[in-house]
């Protein structure tokens, strides 16, 4: 990261490959100090950090809204719950991809679509490492990624 105002925030991500739609977690970092300037800038400052496992979504419809997201932000020595959330209180699947463009948007290989994230449980923490998860808990499953902050040197 080029700055120490940067902070994380987990989020559902909409995968397709073709006709399939699969389902992780991922983390939409975003440069804080430059959000205040341009929000468009700010998120594509840094990659996006998205887990490696994924669900395919006809598996998780029927109980979409009980899935649960939450991340765990660690600073220096202490770890903290930072965010947690059940799929249900933010914007589902079928509105977010209603939204694309009708042009065969959704077919094309490798369509990426975060979805927005959950509050926070007690404001933004710039923090060291965070540790995403999606938990279903009526398949009794979850999907796990964890990504360390490194701020470059500014005198590069």
């Amino acid at each position: 990261m080029v700055s120490d105002k940067s902070s994380g925030e987990v989020e559902y991500v909409l995968l397709s490959q073709g006709e399939e739609i699969w389902v992780t977690v991922a983390s939409d970092h975003t440069d804080r100090e430059m959000e205040t300037h341009s929000i468009p800038a700010s998120k594509q400052m840094y990659s996006k950090c998205l887990a490696s496992h994924a669900w395919p979504y006809p598996d998780l419809k029927d109980h979409w809204d009980r899935l649960i997201l939450r991340c765990w932000v660690q600073k220096g020595k202490e770890r903290s719950l930072y965010q947690e959330a059940p799929l249900g209180s933010i914007i589902p699947p079928e509105e977010l991809l209603k939204a694309l463009p009708r042009d065969g948007f959704l077919q094309q290989e490798g369509l990426v679509l975060l979805s927005g994230t959950i509050p926070t449980q007690s404001g933004l923490v710039y923090g060291d490492s965070y540790d995403l998860e999606m938990e279903d808990p009526v398949l009794k499953r979850k999907i796990q990624y964890s990504y360390r902050v490194d701020i470059l040197p500014q005198y590069v």
